[in-house]
């Protein structure tokens, strides 16, 4: 899968981008503007993001109106450490899942490997 990602830690991208890359898929990291560009570019199979924000305690409109055109145009899953997390529902931000940091590899792998199969 050719995959965006964008994570403004410099260390844990490149964990991600490492592991992503040892799962064979192709990825390009990206900051949030970047991908919201990209996304419009066919050829991307999916965007692994933690969108940032003002908030720990809640996601903006702005910012989940951000996720829900974002995820119009590929399957997005959102990575992040801040507590809305726990409490979002991802169809309701047009996104494929939330993943809570500090969060399973694995578990990201096998959501990549769900939304292969599904494309």
């Amino acid at each position: 899968m050719r995959v965006l990602l964008t994570e403004d830690d410099p260390v844990l991208a490149g964990v991600l981008a490492d592991f992503l890359r040892e799962e064979g898929h192709l990825v390009t990291c990206v900051d949030m503007r970047q991908a919201g560009c990209l996304a419009h570019w066919t050829g991307w199979d999916a965007c692994i993001l933690d969108p940032g924000g003002d908030s720990f305690f809640e996601l903006r409109p702005s910012e989940a109106a951000e996720l829900r055109h974002l995820a119009a145009h590929l399957p997005v899953v959102v990575t992040t450490g801040r507590a809305w997390a726990q409490r979002a529902d991802p169809a309701r931000l047009g996104v494929r899942a939330i993943l809570s940091k500090p969060f399973d590899l694995d578990e990201l792998g096998q959501i990549l490997e769900t939304l292969a199969r599904q494309a």
